[in-house]
């Protein structure tokens, strides 16, 4: 992990084995154990397109990496029908903003609060009101749903 990722979650490792959130031990399970489980839990709905903030520059390629560190690619694509990023969403839909396009800056701008941003339920919840609020077109949505293979990933000479 590194330095930058750890000052953004405040996610840390110990001794290359143990995660700790804020100083303080968090229960972990094998990464290949938690892609199964999310491949199930995706599967028990019809092909959902999933939505993430910087999906394809951020999210994807990480799920990617791991997805094939698991060889669970396969399985992964075929519950899922793709991604929408909501950063080029807000990008199109709100070229003019003076606020920047982070989730955190989005949501204070249209939804008048501040959320504990980099908490994964927390940034789902403002996600899905940021989305509600805009209700932006199916052409848009469209124009910016992609699948997982197509996710281009920036990161490759970084470790995590």
């Amino acid at each position: 992990m590194t330095d930058e990722a750890s000052s953004v979650t405040g996610f840390t490792v110990r001794d290359h084995r143990t995660l700790l959130l804020h100083g303080e031990p968090v229960d972990t399970i094998p990464l290949r154990e938690a892609l199964t489980s999310f491949i199930s839990f995706l599967g028990s709905f019809h092909e959902p397109l999933l939505a993430a903030h910087n999906a394809r520059r951020f999210d994807c390629p990480v799920l990617a990496r791991a997805l094939r560190k698991c060889s669970l690619m396969d399985e992964f694509q075929e519950v899922v029908s793709g991604f929408l990023d909501t950063f080029r969403i807000s990008k199109e839909m709100f070229p003019s903003t003076r606020t920047g396009y982070s989730q955190k800056s989005l949501v204070r701008v249209f939804l008048k609060k501040t959320y504990e941003a980099h908490n994964a339920l927390e940034d789902v919840k403002a996600l899905q009101e940021l989305y509600q609020k805009w209700s932006p077109s199916q052409e848009l949505v469209r124009r910016h749903t992609f699948p997982l293979q197509h996710a281009s990933n920036p990161y490759t000479r970084r470790a995590y």
